[in-house]
């Protein structure tokens, strides 16, 4: 009889036992250096980890089928799961997050920084509730071709842009759909159109570009 649950991890619930796996690991990892012990790859930890937490068979394997099932789920979605699944399989080093974490703090830095120069008159509460918007909603052409002239060289902007529009150019080609284009004048589907092969979804230029770093490994970021 199998006594094994099955257990479903939300992305959240994923994010918070990976980001507790990181810290406790330098911890664990520490105290294997110290002892002169062969540091364990992250696939290893992970049993090691959820032994030191739970320590039944069971809730162990359960735990750990919960973590694989949800890379594997999330991991197309979310540039963090995508890292920490090529981590887990020895693809590129552990240490590779921190480049990960830089990156996308630049991306808000040089965000916010363009936003404060567009609205000089705004408050830094209202440029934070614009930068806010726009992350949980679409980030304009004008705003992410900066973005990646200000991190990258000539040669990686240029694949990044291109791996950007490649992404608009799949969602647009089911959006608008043929309902929403009869409510709308020629001119105004036309501006429509123009504008969403401007734009992408926050999230997916995130992605993108973080998926581009986790792609070129060590991929370096000029911006200062």
């Amino acid at each position: 009889m199998n006594l094994v649950q099955t257990r479903v991890l939300s992305l959240k619930q994923l994010k918070e036992v990976i980001q507790d796996m990181y810290n406790q690991k330098q911890k664990y990892d520490k105290k294997c250096t110290d002892s002169r012990l062969p540091i364990e790859t992250m696939e290893q930890y992970m049993y090691t980890f959820l032994n030191q937490r739970y320590g039944l068979k069971n809730l162990i394997i359960e735990w750990a089928s919960a973590i694989i099932n949800g890379v594997k789920k999330y991991g197309k979605e979310d540039s963090d799961i995508t890292l920490f699944g090529k981590i887990m399989r020895n693809e590129c080093d552990e240490d590779f997050r921190f480049v990960h974490a830089e990156v996308k703090t630049a991306i808000s830095d040089i965000l916010k920084e363009k936003l404060r120069r567009k609205y000089r008159n705004k408050s830094e509460d209202a440029i934070i509730s614009i930068l806010n918007k726009v992350q949980g909603d679409e980030i304009e052409e004008w705003q992410w071709k900066d973005i990646i002239s200000k991190m990258y060289n000539e040669e990686h902007a240029a694949i990044l842009e291109e791996r950007i529009r490649k992404q608009t150019t799949r969602r647009n080609a089911t959006s608008p759909n043929l309902m929403d284009r009869r409510r709308l004048t020629r001119e105004q589907y036309l501006n429509l159109q123009k504008q969403k092969e401007r734009s992408i979804l926050f999230n997916e230029f995130q992605k993108v570009t973080l998926n581009l770093v986790i792609d070129c490994i060590r991929l370096p970021i000029i911006y200062t």
